[in-house]
C-alpha cells in the first residue's frame, strides 16, 4: 500500500475518534457509499456472484463501457464540501477539520490517491479504477498486507473487471459528471481509508481500526472481507 499520507494525521485522528465514539458506525462517517450518483445494490454479492447483479450487463460489454472522467479543482473541492456537510450532522468538530485538512494550499487528496496509485495498475481518473482501489484498500488492511507490492497489478486489474460489470448495470452512470461524482467521491474515501490506517498504526490502535473496517464493508457493502480472498480473477470467497 502506497501511503505517503503524513499530511493527514490530523484527518486520520478524527476518522479514528469517530470510530472509537460511534462503535457501530463505519469508520468513513464522512461519506455516503450509495452516493449521489445514485449507485445502490448490494456490491458483494453482485462481484462474487455476478447473477445476482440483476441489471449487470454481460461481462463482454462491461470490459468496453467507458468509466473515465475529467477531474477539476471544482468537482475537487465540491467532493470535500460535500463530505464535510454529510459529517456536519453527527460530528461538526471532525466537519470543520475535514474541511480544513483539505482546504486550498493544504493537503490535496487527488495527490495522495496518486502516490497510492503507484505500481498498482490502476488508473487515476476512472470511476471503476477508484471504486477497485478503494475495495482493495479495505481488502489490504482487513488481510494485512499493507506493503507497497502485497497486491500485485493482476490482482487490481482482477478487481477492477469486477466493479466494471457491476458498474455497466446502472444506468444512472451513463454521463460523464455522474462518473466524475463517483469517482471523486471513492478517491476521497480511499484516501481517508489508508490515512486513518497509518494514524491507527502510530497510535496503537491497528486492530480496533481493522475490525471497524471488517464491519464498514460488511454494513455497507456486504462483503466479508475476511472470509475473501483477491486473485487475478478478482474478489473470491475463501
Amino acid at each position: 500500500m502506497k501511503t505517503s499520507l503524513s499530511p493527514l494525521v490530523l484527518a486520520a485522528g478524527l476518522l479514528l475518534a469517530a470510530t472509537t465514539t460511534h462503535a457501530q458506525d463505519a469508520p468513513i462517517m464522512a461519506l455516503d457509499p450509495t452516493l449521489m450518483a445514485g449507485w445502490t445494490g448490494n456490491v458483494g454479492n453482485a462481484m462474487v456472484h455476478p447473477s445476482t447483479a440483476g441489471a449487470s450487463r454481460p461481462a463482454a460489454k462491461a470490459a468496453t463501457a467507458s468509466f473515465a472522467y475529467t477531474a477539476t479543482p471544482a468537482l475537487q473541492q465540491q467532493t470535500v464540501a460535500t463530505a464535510a456537510k454529510r459529517l456536519q450532522a453527527t460530528d461538526a468538530a471532525a466537519a470543520k477539520e475535514l474541511t480544513a485538512a483539505f482546504a486550498p494550499g493544504k493537503s490535496d487528496y487527488a495527490a495522495l490517491y496518486r502516490g497510492m496509485l503507484k505500481d498498482t495498475g490502476l488508473r487515476e481518473n476512472d470511476a471503476a479504477d477508484a471504486l477497485a482501489c478503494y475495495l482493495v484498500t479495505g481488502y489490504q488492511i482487513v488481510s494485512g498486507l499493507t506493503g507497497d507490492h502485497d497486491i500485485s497489478p493482476a490482482q487490481n486489474r482482477g478487481a477492477r473487471a469486477q466493479v466494471a460489470a457491476v458498474l455497466a448495470g446502472n444506468p444512472q452512470l451513463g454521463t460523464a459528471a455522474a462518473r466524475a461524482q463517483l469517482g471523486e467521491e471513492f478517491k476521497l474515501q480511499t484516501v481517508l481509508l489508508g490515512s486513518a490506517w497509518v494514524g491507527a498504526v502510530k497510535a496503537g490502535t491497528q486492530a480496533a481500526y481493522r475490525e471497524s473496517v471488517v464491519a464498514l464493508f460488511k454494513n455497507q457493502y456486504q462483503m466479508d472481507m475476511t472470509q475473501m480472498q483477491l486473485t487475478a480473477q478478482g474478489f473470491t470467497k475463501k
